[in-house]
């Protein structure tokens, strides 16, 4: 993902990464959060980083999965605040996490439409608390006793 600095239009490369615990604390305490992230760790809970500095937030993404539905609800995003109006540094932060739930989504239709991967999670599901174990990834898969 390409993350722009906004005066000089260079692009840094940024990634997404899943927050940790030590993260959240980071966040409470850090001046550049407003909403309490402490409070989303029920949730699934991303930031973004700049590539050259990982231990950088430059935003959060709580996102609630409902499988059952279809769909994901993103629950809340935030910029850091030097990142935010007419005084930010980098531009892209809200979209590139946006950009990421949407991915998100994707894969999650691709698991139900594509045959290979439906297979393969019916497959997963039909050995599930049987003494086997299954070798390799095939469209007919070998199923071994365990043991």
């Amino acid at each position: 993902m390409k993350i722009v600095h906004k005066e000089s239009g260079n692009e840094y490369e940024a990634f997404i990464k899943e927050m940790m615990p030590e993260d959240f604390v980071k966040s409470r305490k850090s001046k550049d959060f407003v909403f309490n992230w402490e409070e989303e760790q029920a949730n699934e809970v991303y930031k973004i980083c700049l590539k050259e500095d990982e231990n950088s937030m430059l935003g959060l993404l709580s996102l609630i999965d409902y499988p059952e539905e279809f769909r994901i609800h993103i629950n809340l995003v935030e910029v850091s605040r030097e990142h935010v109006g007419r005084i930010k540094k980098l531009e892209n932060i809200a979209g590139c996490l946006i950009a990421f739930a949407c991915a998100l989504v994707n894969y999650g239709i691709d698991e139900i439409t594509n045959p290979r991967l439906r297979a393969q999670r019916e497959i997963d599901n039909g050995v599930k608390g049987h003494a086997v174990s299954l070798s390799g990834v095939r469209a007919t898969p070998v199923l071994r006793r365990a043991g």
